[in-house]
């Protein structure tokens, strides 16, 4: 029922984009993941050489 309901509200081309979707949702859904993961650890990377940075500067 809910497909139907967005299907309507999307129309004829927000039906493409979700077919399209749907059938390569495996590929989609682990490129954002990999973005996301790739984004976690590099900000917790920069967080660690910021506090290391910080300890250099206060020992000095």
């Amino acid at each position: 029922m809910i497909e139907s309901i967005i299907d309507f509200i999307l129309g004829p081309y927000g039906r493409m984009v979700s077919n399209f979707y749907i059938e390569h949702q495996f590929i989609i859904n682990s490129i954002v993941l990999a973005v996301a993961f790739y984004k976690l650890f590099k900000n917790k990377s920069k967080g660690v050489r910021s506090e290391q940075d910080m300890k250099v500067h206060n020992e000095n």
